[in-house]
């Protein structure tokens, strides 16, 4: 049996025992492009635009991950990439549901990771993590694409690809 899910309008799932594909409407790329150019100007760096050729391809890595239990790996691809899992919702006495993330709050999870990178050292306080956030903020990005899917569980998975890449060890701006 197949539902369909919507998280603020903008993404939209016909999810059922299969892992399937998160339609991106126009609106959930434009708050993907937002959400990113937003943390991109607080460093003072350019914004980036939309790829539709990266789209296609984080979109299949993500169907990818999906059909294999949405555990999270990267690509060989040579874009930066951007992963983020969320699981379903789960209430006792109701049925696991599909979690409403909006695109922008996905981007923004990256992005918080501010907290724990240090510009002065070009590096994650100790035990942290903060590499999406420099793929977030990298200055010579100029284009981004994401795709997103649902587990067989009512998870998801989103993949978000940048070009150019980060340069490991090279200052992000």
């Amino acid at each position: 049996m197949a539902f369909v899910a919507c998280a603020a309008a903008a993404v939209c799932v016909a999810a059922g025992p299969q892992a399937s594909s998160l339609d991106l409407s126009a609106e959930a790329r434009a708050q993907i492009v937002r959400a990113h150019n937003a943390w991109r100007a607080r460093v003072g760096v350019r914004p980036v635009r939309w790829s539709a050729d990266l789209a296609a391809g984080a979109e299949r890595w993500a169907v990818n991950l999906a059909r294999h239990g949405c555990k999270l790996s990267h690509s060989s691809d040579d874009a930066g990439e951007n992963l983020f899992w969320a699981g379903p919702l789960r209430a006792t006495g109701r049925e696991p549901a599909v979690n409403p993330l909006t695109p922008a709050k996905v981007v923004d999870s990256w992005g918080a990771e501010s907290r724990f990178y240090s510009h002065a050292r070009n590096s994650c306080a100790q035990g942290k993590k903060c590499g999406h956030y420099v793929q977030i903020v990298w200055s010579r990005t100029t284009e981004v694409g994401c795709g997103a899917s649902i587990c067989r569980d009512l998870g998801q998975v989103w993949v978000c690809r940048y070009r150019p890449a980060v340069v490991e060890g090279k200052r992000p701006y």
